[in-house]
Parts: C-alpha cells; sequence; structure tokens
C-alpha cells in the first residue's frame, strides 16, 4: 500500500506499508517455510486459510524537499503531469526495495493481532473526530 502527500500538486511525501500474505496458523507457516527452506517441493496451497497482514507498526517513509511557495525558481521541479504512470521526483528521499526489509525482529502472534484490532478506533469515533475538525 501507498500513500503519497502533495501540497500544490508537490509530491513532498510517501508512506508505504508492506503487505504479506500468510497462513492463519502458525503451523502451516512453519510447514511452508521448512519446505522453502529444504528446497522441497511446497505442500499444495491452502487458500481458504491464507490470510492478508499489513506491517502498520513499520512503515516506509520518504520525505522529499518542496519549495512551498511559488516564488522560489525551482518552482516546477516536482509539479506531477497528467498521463505518468511512474513519478520521478528529484529530492532526498531513499527508496526502500521489500527485499531490503529485516523482518528478524517482527514476531507477530495472530491471536494478539485481533485483540489489538479491537482496541482500534471505531469508525464512529473517527467519523466523530472528522466533525470536530471541520467545526
Amino acid at each position: 500500500m501507498l500513500l503519497t502527500v502533495h501540497f500544490r500538486q508537490r509530491m513532498f511525501c510517501k508512506v508505504g506499508y508492506v503487505l504479506r500474505n500468510e497462513y492463519e496458523s502458525k503451523e502451516l507457516m512453519d510447514t511452508y517455510n521448512e519446505a522453502q527452506t529444504k528446497s522441497t517441493p511446497l505442500p499444495p496451497l491452502q487458500i481458504d486459510k491464507v490470510i492478508r497482514v499489513i506491517n502498520a507498526e513499520k512503515p516506509i517513509c520518504t520525505v522529499y524537499t518542496i519549495p512551498w511557495d511559488d516564488s522560489s525558481p525551482d518552482a516546477e521541479w516536482n509539479v506531477l503531469k497528467e498521463g505518468t504512470e511512474k513519478e520521478e521526483v528529484p529530492g532526498n528521499g531513499e527508496e526502500v526495495d521489500e527485499e531490503d526489509i529485516d523482518y528478524s525482529d517482527e514476531e507477530e502472534d495472530l491471536s494478539n493481532e485481533n485483540e489489538d484490532a479491537s482496541e482500534s478506533i471505531s469508525d464512529n469515533e473517527m467519523e466523530n473526530d472528522n466533525d470536530n475538525e471541520n467545526e
């Protein structure tokens, strides 16, 4: 997932979240990982037991320096052009490939993940916050 933030059609921030598909049970994950490391044939995929996991605790952030007003001589350097598929943005942003991300310290317990979800802000609370900001 990728979120980009613009000011006057100039991108100054990108936030990316790594999305992974995993088995819901640790036993199935261990079986699959073991088969991968031993270079043995992978067990048949059990799609009904696969879940999507978003690593929300470790977003990948890229910040770009942009001119904040139109008086700067470089004011046009980061203007988005319609029809472009890839935004080429000069600046000091650092791109990170998913392969370069270290997950070794990440031990997710899916039961804890469900508990965390119940503690998150409800849709009604979020709507109330948005209403308060608009006033």
